[in-house]
């Protein structure tokens, strides 16, 4: 389980304050790259399942965030369309479960995308190009 909060929305070419930010309970599962959310885990047998809403992560930026001022083991998502999320974590240990979790599924999507099996060597590679792009920048 999960406490999410929608925090910034983007909407007409603007991102802006969501209207809904409050704290919600959701049952989350990552498949491949799209977070799924449901109400309850715990439906009826012969019922399948069905997400209340999905995310797509490609793209997105997931950290940590110590620094909440009322809330422990929150780390944001923001995701490549503008949308930002708040998501708590029962502890520590699932707090960075989620964040590794994420960070992988992204980087795999990533080097897929790029016809790349090794996506570490692909993550390295980019790292370089960025730090030289900053260089001549500077």
């Amino acid at each position: 389980w999960l406490s999410v909060k929608n925090w910034l929305v983007h909407k007409k070419r603007k991102v802006e304050p969501a209207p809904q930010r409050t704290w919600r309970q959701y049952w989350v599962c990552l498949k491949g790259s799209v977070l799924l959310f449901y109400k309850s885990c715990e439906q009826e047998p012969a019922e399948k399942p069905v997400a209340r809403h999905s995310l797509i992560i490609e793209g997105c930026i997931v950290q940590a965030l110590p620094e909440h001022p009322k809330r422990e083991y929150v780390f944001s998502l923001s995701t490549a369309f503008g949308d930002a999320f708040m998501l708590q974590a029962p502890d520590g240990a699932e707090l960075d479960s989620w964040v590794t979790a994420l960070h992988t599924a992204c980087a795999s999507l990533f080097a897929r995308q790029h016809g790349k099996s090794d996506t570490v060597k692909l993550l390295k590679s980019e790292i370089a190009k960025l730090e030289c792009s900053i260089d001549l920048v500077s």
